[in-house]
């Protein structure tokens, strides 16, 4: 098959836009390999410089799935690089379908033979025809999401390999008004965030997924 040279099978880390900002769920490694030890990034290539200079992994973001091998041979033949990190979106299902939503394992199992670490947007977010909708924090902390959530964790874990999940990323921008209306987005803000966080994270954790 014609096409660009695919990447070695070593994983990187880079940046995705602002995944440094948002990164969340498992800080680079949800469902990460017991063989690897949880060390499944190879060593950064030592700086030429000085100590202070760090090479950047480059990366792309891509929009709606499926992503598949084809696909991200084409992605890549258009950017004109070869990624160590593929990311792409998702939203959060409503609190009436949320049997309906699934773990994304067939677009990671593809970035992952491409050679790349799958990075998932996921955002705590209803999408109604062309309007987003932020699902409510109360919803969230309250439960009605943990059944989702764990089912997401477990799905993660037992995929069995590394992935960063960026959740509910750019929070500090009044677009993106995590867990309210844009309305009630102000200085509380911040801490009604870190509370939507740890709540996420502590289900993760206990089923294992980190």
């Amino acid at each position: 098959m014609s096409g660009p040279r695919l990447p070695p099978r070593a994983i990187g880390a880079r940046l995705v836009g602002r995944l440094g900002v948002g990164l969340l769920v498992a800080l680079a490694s949800l469902a990460t390999s017991p063989a690897s030890g949880g060390n499944f990034l190879p060593p950064m290539p030592a700086a030429t410089t000085t100590p202070e200079v760090r090479p950047v992994r480059l990366g792309i973001q891509l929009a709606g799935e499926p992503i598949t091998v084809d696909r991200l041979i084409a992605e890549t033949t258009h950017a004109g690089l070869v990624p160590s990190l593929v990311g792409f979106y998702r939203q959060w299902p409503a609190s009436t379908a949320l049997d309906l939503d699934q773990f994304p394992a067939t677009s990671c199992e593809a970035i992952w033979a491409f050679g790349a670490l799958p990075v998932i947007t996921w955002e705590p977010m209803v999408v109604l025809g062309s309007v987003t909708v932020a699902i409510p924090a109360a919803e969230i902390m309250g439960g009605v999401y943990d059944s989702f959530l764990r089912r997401w964790a477990r799905a993660a874990r037992d995929w069995g390999r590394p992935l960063v999940i960026r959740f509910a990323h750019e929070m500090n921008l009044a677009h993106y008004h995590w867990g309210t209306t844009r309305q009630e987005y102000g200085p509380a803000s911040p801490r009604l965030y870190r509370r939507l966080w740890r709540h996420v994270v502590a289900i993760f954790h206990q089923e294992q997924a980190t």
